[in-house]
């Protein structure tokens, strides 16, 4: 009697409203292309940066390795663990590409980066040895 429930109602991505009007429905289908743009721009920024790392590894990285001008560890306190955050932006290069692949007019992204982004915590290692870098 005294105790009141809330009621719980299911979120609903922007595109499961239903239109009211002609406005409104122009409204939400400009609301919709502007959201594929932005998650292709997201696409297309994460693949950008992998081939930034790749050229990073592929040009500098690895001629020093190979010509053995310095040391794994002298690499490593200056280049930290490039090899690692490559390989982690790949991996989440390949679920947002899954998502956009499968992009309907309810899809959301926000989910990937709450669940996919434990990866960031790589970059501590990397900004660790930024200092290490620069002397």
């Amino acid at each position: 009697p005294g105790i009141r429930r809330r009621r719980r109602y299911k979120k609903l991505a922007p595109s499961e409203k239903k239109p009211k009007n002609e406005h409104e429905s122009r409204l939400t289908k400009a609301r919709d292309t502007m959201r594929q743009h932005i998650v292709n721009e997201i696409l297309s920024t994460e693949r950008s940066y992998i081939k930034s790392l790749g050229d990073l590894r592929n040009g500098l990285i690895r001629p020093i390795m190979d010509a053995k001008f310095m040391t794994q560890d002298e690499i490593y306190s200056i280049f930290g663990n490039i090899e690692q955050i490559l390989s982690d932006h790949i991996g989440f290069e390949k679920i947002i590409n899954n998502r956009v692949q499968n992009w309907s007019k309810n899809s959301c992204i926000g989910d990937i980066f709450i669940k996919d982004v434990q990866f960031l915590s790589d970059y501590f290692i990397y900004i660790n040895h930024y200092n290490t870098c620069m002397m």
